[in-house]
């Protein structure tokens, strides 16, 4: 088995959490064409209440500046409620004052 249908068969639900709307679209529609089952949220609040509900997630990616919480509490509470969440954080800006990730 080649390593992307490893990684198919193990990965299979990843949660988006992105404030712009086209980067919820691109990303959804290019993970989803990866065979992906993709969640997509506008903001860190949204998220913390599906997964307060039990809804399973394998991978996060988190967009660094949203309007309710920045990416850092985000990943800081997650780890909270899911210690081992593997957590991608991004940012389209090019500088970020505070840097240090949990």
């Amino acid at each position: 088995m080649n390593v992307d249908a490893e990684m198919k068969r193990v990965l299979k639900t990843i949660l988006f959490v992105d404030d712009e709307k086209e980067a919820r679209r691109i990303f959804n529609e290019v993970l989803s064409d990866m065979e992906y089952n993709v969640i997509d949220k506008l903001d860190g609040l949204s998220v913390l209440s599906i997964v307060r509900l039990g809804v399973h997630i394998d991978l996060v990616i988190i967009d660094y500046r949203m309007p309710d919480m920045n990416g850092l509490d985000l990943v800081t509470t997650l780890q909270k409620i899911l210690p081992s969440i593997p957590v991608i954080m991004m940012t389209a800006y090019g500088d970020i004052a505070n840097t240090s990730v949990p």
